[in-house]
């Protein structure tokens, strides 16, 4: 049968002939199922899918009819009562038993990665003809029949990006066969349709430039350009950077390479080279491979690289052979793919290998060989291994990792051990504590011994991610701030005031800082490493981050990462598809995927002797028939297998007429186990709750067994194959994740969540337990007592996380420590939301922290606790770099609440005795420091009210309690509210004053002093004192050295764009401008698009190139909340003398002109409007304007500078027929360009002044 979903959906059966389906929800239904060939999916999706989320009572028996008619549609010809063959019941739904070739989706993705791999290996012609082939598959939008359902909408786009990919690599194909200068043409129209692919660009010039086409591929440069500057604000990536460096310099390796006179096959090489196997992996996205396939011989030119290219495969696979792997059935065509890329690695191309397949499918077991064929070469071979649990720390498999590969690079992630009093931290000695055999994972810093870099998995003497294992110790609990102003439960970076270290340093940057780190450790040291990161699938978010990182390096360094996963996600699907998508688009990576064994391949496995009962046949002469049964019933999972035969072997059960197999790997597993001794069976349970890795001293405690019973008592589980145990020591593994898994998914809640108090007790008892295993014992047990313990150690797992950079798992402890405290204390809840608002603040989800902290604002409303109030409002109050609200959003609520709080009288609060509000419905009055806080919270909340003036009031009176109290940080926070709430025109000297009064304060961090120094640089440059500017600009260029936060770099080159505008300096403007997006990306504050386009009008104006942003302009203008950029917009349209268009947006937009930050810009720019169309009323525009004639015009703080306004004073005057006004003014302006020696503004001046009948 074929299916075709492809446009219109079609079904073929057997001899070619449509197969009617006319139900749409049948249709549908066929549809979901179709795309994910050879999978279930569950009962409960497809009711999800197929009602939109909202399923009728009857859903479930109308999904049943709809599976019978389609039975009867697919299968026509069955008989009767006998089971189905293509559309089949399997737990926990309902699967389409076809191979994944039928599917025409499928036979697109895999033709599309076949092409990209024999792309990738330099078989061009072969590429060009897969890719062909794919494409033409391609016969109208994927599921287009189906667009109106959810489902369709991830495959949809996932099924687009294929396609501009594989269209991509068809060209990339066909110009390296010569065929240049036929894909010009095609290639101009794609970049029209797809402008932002970076790489269809680059073909494109790579086209033009072997056409001979030097000007026009330069050309086609400057379009990209210009296109990803003026619509995105963003340079080209390094690949077009480098590309366009080449076309300037004439590099060589941009023409083609010369044709080979003469073919020649290595003696050396062997009879299979690199990409030649069938059951070679696939790549990202692909299906697996089938069958093996006849060896082929890849011919090499001979001379330059062959004979090198031959004699490093000879010596890499003389190397190699040095490894014997005859037990590993099934995988000798992925272990040769592995030779190969170690090969690679050799060479200096490194990369990350994804070996994916289900649980049991032997990943770890394939992992263990590349490392033996690794070390066998002399790589240096680290192991990490994920933890299922959430107990484990972030940065758990890297830390293992860096641990091995010494103490220089473990500091790279953990930073310098730290010193603790009367105990020494060594990191490569081996030297371990009094009383713990091996490494603890539950126990802090104090012990992290060097691993050996060729220990294999199994062997790591106890690594777990109990313990800290190298991690820096956890954060002090806090301390009460100067002046008795309240703490959250934590102030993490990104949030809080100056005191709390929310300004000495940024998550972003602090994050980056410790990537750069880790990476320059790894690829810097030169040396072939393969590192294998074992369960990717469960790895914290942290990890996958830092792997991502790492991969845009690894290609071109001699690192291999081989990281073994499972199709399903863990505990962070988002960040697991995050990452996986980064993967995909990085070069060096691959996906290898294992698919189950052949009824041969357990004849194999049953050949070397697995049964061990009387009536086994003897090795090389297994039962085909008892393989055949074996394989159906295990699906060819190797580790279901390993087990099924190991319980019949046991059961004496050899018999295939009588085997009676069990259906599931749990029931399995559950019968071996019940065949061992009760307390064995007891003592695995209770192992279970502990994780993968089981100490024996933590088991012992936890179920209270002596070591001298749990040992024996633990010896058939260890016979049996259930438990491993862990060399030099007590301890134990279990032999698999899914034994694990089977004995946890056995207990009962209640069951599960006593043992996990009694393991978390057990954990507590060891010194420097790891918070984050405790918070998560506490956690499970939350129900039976361990609640009150789960919110400690989750405060304290978040903190430490926050102090390791792992905000992301810092955000979910603080979202386990609300969970764990319920609704039982709400004053501490309100605080525990405060921090965690903060907390998702600052990894970007903006919407979950404020939704956390409107919770608590309302929680404490709610119960009448005012200190927890002001601990969740004034977090809104913060430092900022301008005000966070959206333009001209005013909270009502949030004014109210603020007025309610400062209603009560002035007097001084007791100070806490410790950090965070403590005091419910009766505590003491506000003192200073709090009526500080909240005093610059409203004036920022007011700002975009009717009331402004009333909020600078309250900033002023903010900024002096502050001062009476004496608390520098409380200071500088209130002096930056001030600045905000007084963001107007008349208050420029105020404001002035304000920065210059942060900038005195003793002791100000690096991040406070450049808010301070870049709100005086719009100061100094509207007085047109460039000189101290550039001495503030260059000084906040050492400061971000050292701060290194995102959006305190794009605050600098915001204020530097306005400089450069004044100076007429475009080119450079464009390229700050072109930053301030990236680095504000991810980024929560208001207005990201505004600087940037108010930066580019200026200098598109100046370059006479306005028509090329005024749709951008004039849409982006129509936004209600981009208000201010709309005389800019009517401006524009008047520069490309387009009036009417101009008269017309007047008319809808009106030509309000409000008294805010803006207004600096925003007035100038309606006069010049005004001086043409004689509306907003000239007259009154230059009153409005005269107070400030001797200012420069700047927009904001920064932006773009527009020269002075007696610039725009002399427009206005001649518009409204005072001539000699006019001429004064024009003289001043030119004037004031002189000073500034700016030669386009006072040319611009200077031809005023002509138009005006003087001389300039």
């Amino acid at each position: 049968m074929d299916f075709r979903l492809f446009g219109p959906m079609e079904v073929l059966d057997e001899r070619g002939r449509p197969v009617e389906i006319k139900a749409h929800k049948q249709r549908a239904l066929l549809a979901l199922l179709a795309h994910e060939p050879g999978h279930v999916v569950s009962l409960d999706r497809l009711v999800d899918a197929l009602w939109s989320g909202e399923p009728p009572a009857s859903a479930t028996g109308s999904l049943q009819v709809y599976i019978a008619q389609l039975r009867k549609a697919l299968e026509p010809g069955r008989p009767p009562r006998t089971p189905p063959a293509v559309l089949l019941t399997r737990e926990p739904g309902y699967l389409l038993s076809v191979a994944p070739e039928q599917v025409d989706l499928v036979r697109f993705t895999t033709g599309a990665e076949d092409g990209r791999r024999a792309l990738g290996r330099g078989d061009h012609a072969r590429a060009a003809e897969l890719l062909d082939l794919a494409l033409a598959t391609w016969r109208g939008d994927p599921l287009a029949e189906f667009a109106a359902y959810d489902f369709a909408h991830p495959v949809t786009a996932r099924l687009a990006e294929v396609h501009a990919c594989a269209t991509e690599d068809r060209f990339e194909a066909r110009i390296a066969l010569g065929e240049h200068r036929l894909c010009v043409p095609d290639l101009e129209r794609l970049v029209e349709r797809h402008p932002y692919r970076e790489r269809m660009w680059g073909l494109l010039v790579l086209a033009l430039y072997r056409s001979g086409r030097q000007a026009d591929a330069l050309g086609a440069l400057r379009r990209v350009r210009g296109l990803l500057s003026g619509e995105l604000g963003l340079e080209p990536g390094p690949e077009l950077r480098r590309l366009e460096h080449s076309v300037l310099t004439q590099d060589p390796s941009l023409l083609p390479a010369p044709a080979p006179r003469a073919l020649t096959i290595p003696a050396a090489a062997p009879t299979t080279l690199p990409g030649t196997d069938a059951g070679a992996p696939t790549g990202l996205g692909g299906t697996p491979a089938g069958g093996a396939g006849a060896p082929t011989v890849r011919a090499t030119p001979a001379g330059t690289a062959g004979a090198a290219t031959a004699s490093a495969t000879a010596s890499a696979t003389a190397s190699a052979a040095v490894v014997a792997h005859d037990g590993l059935i099934a995988r000798q065509g992925q272990l040769r793919r592995v030779r190969e890329r170690l090969a690679d690695v050799r060479r200096g191309r490194g990369g990350v290998l994804l070996v994916t397949g289900e649980a049991g499918i032997g990943k770890t077991r394939l992992a263990q060989a590349a490392a033996d064929e690794a070390a066998a070469q002399g790589f240096t071979v680290a192991w990490g291994r994920c933890a299922e649990d959430a107990g484990a720390p972030a940065f758990w498999p890297w830390l293992q990792v860096l641990r091995t590969l010494g103490a220089d690079a473990l500091a790279a992630l953990t930073g310098p051990p730290p010193q603790e009093s009367g105990e020494r931290l060594h990191l490569e000695s081996g030297e371990r504590p009094h009383q713990e055999p091996g490494v603890r994972p539950h126990l802090e810093s104090g012990v992290r011994p060097h691993l050996e870099s060729g220990e294999r998995p199994h062997q790591e003497p106890g690594v777990r991610p109990h313990l800290e294992s190298g991690v820096r110790p956890h954060l002090a609990e806090g301390a009460v701030r100067p002046g008795g102003v309240w703490t959250a439960e934590a102030d993490p970076p990104g949030g809080g005031a100056l005191s709390g270290g929310a300004l000495s340093g940024g998550a972003a940057e602090a994050l980056f800082a410790l990537h750069e780190r880790v990476v320059r450790r790894l690829v810097g040291a030169g040396a072939p490493t393969l590192i294998v990161l074992d369960d990717l699938h469960w790895a914290d978010a942290s990890s996958l981050r830092l792997l991502s990182f790492a991969a845009a390096e690894l290609h071109r360094a001699p690192v291999l990462v081989l990281a073994a996963m499972r199709p399903e996600p863990g505990d962070a699907p988002d960040q697991l598809r995050d990452a996986l998508g980064v993967l995909a688009r990085e070069r060096g990576t691959e996906r290898m995927a294992l698919p189950p064994f052949t009824v041969q391949d357990v004849s194999s496995f049953l050949a070397g002797g697995s049964l061990t009962g009387p009536d086994q046949a003897a090795p090389g002469q297994a039962d085909t028939a008892l393989a055949a049964v074996l394989c159906e019933r295990t699906g060819g999972n190797p580790f279901y297998l390993t087990e099924l035969v190991r319980l019949l072997g046991s059961e004496h059960r050899l018999d295939v007429a009588s085997l009676g197999v069990p259906e599931g790997v749990r029931e399995v597993i559950g019968r071996r186990v019940a065949r061992l001794p009760k307390e064995t069976r007891s003592l695995l349970r209770a192992a279970a709750v502990l994780g993968q890795d089981v100490p024996a001293d933590l088991l012992e405690r936890s179920t209270s067994t002596p070591l001298d019973r749990l040992v024996p008592a633990l010896e058939p589980a260890v016979a049996t194959g259930l438990l491993h145990e862990v060399p030099d020591g007590f301890d134990y593994r279990f032999s698999h994740a899914l034994v694990r898994d089977a004995l946890y998914a056995e207990l009962g809640r209640l069951d599960r969540a006593t043992l996990h108090l009694r393991a978390g007790e057990a954990l507590e008892a060891f010194p420097g337990a790891e918070p984050s295993a405790l918070a998560h014992h506490f956690g499970m047990a939350a129900r039976v007592g361990g609640a009150a313990k789960a919110v400690e150690y989750a405060v304290r797992a978040a903190r430490r996380s926050a102090a390791q950079h792992a905000y992301d798992e810092a955000a979910a402890f603080w979202g386990r420590a609300v969970a764990a405290l319920g609704q039982d204390d709400p004053a501490r809840r309100c605080r525990l939301l405060v921090a965690r608002g903060r907390a998702l603040r600052a990894v970007g989800d903006v919407r979950g922290g404020h939704d956390a902290l409107q919770e608590a604002i309302d929680l404490a409303a709610s119960i009448g606790d005012r200190d927890a109030l002001v601990a969740a409002i004034t977090v809104f109050g913060e430092m900022a770099v301008w005000n966070w609200r959206g333009y001209g959003v005013v909270d009502d609520r949030m004014v109210a609440l603020l007025e309610h709080l400062l209603s009560e009288p002035e007097d001084p609060a007791p100070e806490a005795e410790e950090p965070g509000p403590r005091a419910g419905a009766g505590a003491a009055r506000l003192g200073d420091a709090e009526r500080a806080a909240l005093l610059g919270t409203l004036g920022v909340e007011l700002y975009y009210s009717p009331r402004r003036e009333e909020g600078e009031r309250h900033a002023a009176e903010a900024v002096a309690l502050a001062r009476r109290v004496g608390d520098h940080a409380l200071l500088a926070r209130v002096l930056n509210n001030y600045v905000i709430a007084a963001w107007v025109p008349q208050r420029e000297r105020e404001r002035q004053a304000a920065g210059e009064e942060m900038l005195a304060i003793p002791g100000l961090p690096a991040a406070a002093e450049i808010v301070a120094r870049v709100f005086r640089m719009s100061h100094l440059l509207r007085d047109g004192d460039l000189a101290a500017w550039d001495r503030d600009r260059d000084r906040c260029a050492r400061l971000l050295e050292e701060a290194r936060r995102p959006e305190l770099a794009a605050m600098v080159r915001i204020a530097e764009a306005a400089g450069l505008t004044l100076r007429g300096e475009w080119e450079e403007a464009e390229r700050l401008a072109a930053e301030f997006s990236d680095l504000l990306g991810g980024s929560s504050m208001w207005g990201l698009d505004f600087p940037h386009l108010v930066t580019l009008y200026a200098c598109r104006r100046a370059q006479g190139r306005v028509g090329e942003i005024l749709d951008r302009l004039v849409g982006a203008a129509a936004r209600p909340d981009m208000a201010p950029l709309r005389p800019l917009a009517v401006l524009a349209a008047l520069d490309t003398g387009d009036t009417a268009l101009a008269r017309d947006l007047v008319s809808r937009w009106g030509a309000e002109i409000r008294e805010d930050w803006a207004s600096d810009l925003v007035v100038p720019v309606w006069g010049y409007v005004s001086a043409q169309l004689g509306t907003p009323d000239p007259a009154a525009l230059y009153a409005r304007l005269a107070p400030y004639a001797s200012r420069l015009v700047v927009g904001g703080m920064g932006a773009a500078g527009w020269g002075s306004t007696h610039l725009v004073l002399a427009e206005l005057a001649r518009a409204t027929g005072d001539l000699d006004a006019a001429r004064a003014h024009a003289a001043e302006a030119h004037a004031a360009h002189a000073r500034l020696s700016s030669a386009y503004w006072t040319s611009r001046s200077a031809r005023l002044l002509e138009s005006l009948g003087m001389p300039s």
